[in-house]
């Protein structure tokens, strides 16, 4: 699950080296009942939220997209495993998931889901093959998940009392990044503070998933104040759509307006060699379109499961 948020958001980001005209922009206005729900179900203090829906993601695996994910954790050692395991949440049609990110001892990632039960999950863990624990209680199972070079680590999954199941990782960035599990007593201490902070105080965050299309698959809200990045980008919020393909939606606002211009220089030395490209590749270039306004970038590209392949072939994704 974590592999496929990662995988499609690193996707989308990359496509900003290329693009041009303006698109129409579509938002989703303000946060309705139920995703403001979820965000009570994950702690305050981040720096970035995230929301989607399963409906589309049936048959991901089978696709591009998905086969370049599977690449990926092959090369990763992850192996049929972890394939399973992505699949059986893919699986899972009445799926929702909200997720919080923050810096706290590193890269803090919180996922709220809602459409899947402890035993469910339990289930993906045992389809895939991986060591899992459930507790007597049917409320928390520990399961050990393969990570890069033939290492394996704990996710701990607990059922809130609404029924959401909660999950939280914390990530050292190194050389060689660590995952700090959290473990059944700490997503306790987590959900005791809920009332108090929670992913709703995050006022600017919810302020820019208002502007993102939150129809498609997946979509995010984030920004650079309070991080290292702060003098590089500010806001910065979208939407992914995984279906047949992957449609991106991404606005970056830039607080160094030069990496603005960075960005379009590198649009028009894409297009001056776009015609030297294969024509699934031509077409991407073609079709993306970026607009600036000041520091502010909007890029739009919809990418077929064709053009994913030829980028995958060509090493670009």
């Amino acid at each position: 699950m974590r592999t496929l948020l990662t995988l499609a958001l690193a996707s989308s980001l990359g496509l900003a080296a290329t693009g041009c005209e303006k698109a129409h922009h579509k938002s989703s206005g303000p946060l309705g009942d139920d995703d403001l729900a979820m965000l009570r179900d994950l702690p305050g203090g981040n720096v970035a939220l995230i929301g989607g829906n399963y409906m589309k993601m049936q048959n991901f695996m089978q696709s591009a997209l998905g086969q370049l994910a599977e690449d990926a954790m092959e090369k990763a050692g992850a192996g049929k495993g972890m394939k399973d395991w992505m699949q059986c949440f893919a699986d899972q049609k009445d799926l929702k998931v909200a997720g919080g990110v923050a810096l706290q001892g590193g890269l803090e990632m919180r996922l709220a889901f809602r459409g899947m039960t402890i035993d469910q999950v339990d289930a993906c863990a045992k389809r895939a093959g991986f060591t899992h624990t459930i507790d007597p209680d049917h409320k928390y199972v520990e399961i050990e998940v393969p990570g890069s070079a033939g290492q394996t680590f704990a996710q701990g999954y607990l059922a809130l009392a609404d029924g959401t199941v909660y999950n939280r990782q914390r990530i050292a960035i190194s050389i060689i990044p660590s995952v700090d599990p959290a473990s059944r007593s700490d997503l306790e201490s987590d959900a005791r503070n809920l009332s108090t902070s929670n992913a709703t105080n995050d006022r600017a965050l919810l302020a820019l998933a208002a502007k993102a299309d939150r129809s498609q698959t997946f979509w995010f809200a984030g920004s650079g104040a309070h991080t290292p990045a702060a003098d590089k980008v500010g806001d910065i919020y979208g939407s992914l759509d995984i279906d047949g393909g992957l449609k991106a939606d991404v606005t970056v606002g830039f607080t160094d307006k030069s990496l603005a211009t960075q960005l379009e220089q590198g649009l028009e030395q894409a297009k001056k060699m776009s015609d030297s490209l294969p024509p699934d590749v031509r077409s991407l270039i073609k079709d993306i379109s970026l607009h600036r306004d000041g520091g502010s970038v909007r890029i739009v590209a919809t990418l077929t499961d064709t053009q994913l392949k030829s980028l995958s072939h060509m090493g670009g994704l």
